[in-house]
């Protein structure tokens, strides 16, 4: 790993164990990783706030929620696709 800018997980299966915790291992050898100057991110399905009620105590540098739909950086929003009031209204009908 000389190289590695970013480490980018998924949580179900991946960082979450079965009980929807971070394993204090995990969190331990993630902290070690940005100690390196290596990146640390979550990509997901799910939304933003359900995806952060699990995962706060990583303190995320990349966000990538919703399929994709939007992608944070540093708690910035660098990408966010989002229906349009009017979309929202014609799809309602």
């Amino acid at each position: 790993m000389k190289n590695c800018k970013l480490l980018l997980f998924d949580l179900d299966g991946t960082l979450l164990r079965n009980d929807k915790t971070i394993s204090q291992k995990t969190l331990k050898t993630l902290q070690n990783c940005r100690g390196k100057g290596i990146l640390i991110g979550v990509s997901t399905s799910r939304g933003e706030q359900n995806a952060l009620c699990f995962i706060d105590e990583l303190q995320l540098d990349v966000l990538i929620a919703s399929g994709g739909a939007l992608v944070k950086y540093n708690g910035e929003y660098i990408y966010k696709a989002e229906f349009s009031g009017e979309e929202t209204k014609r799809m309602s009908l």
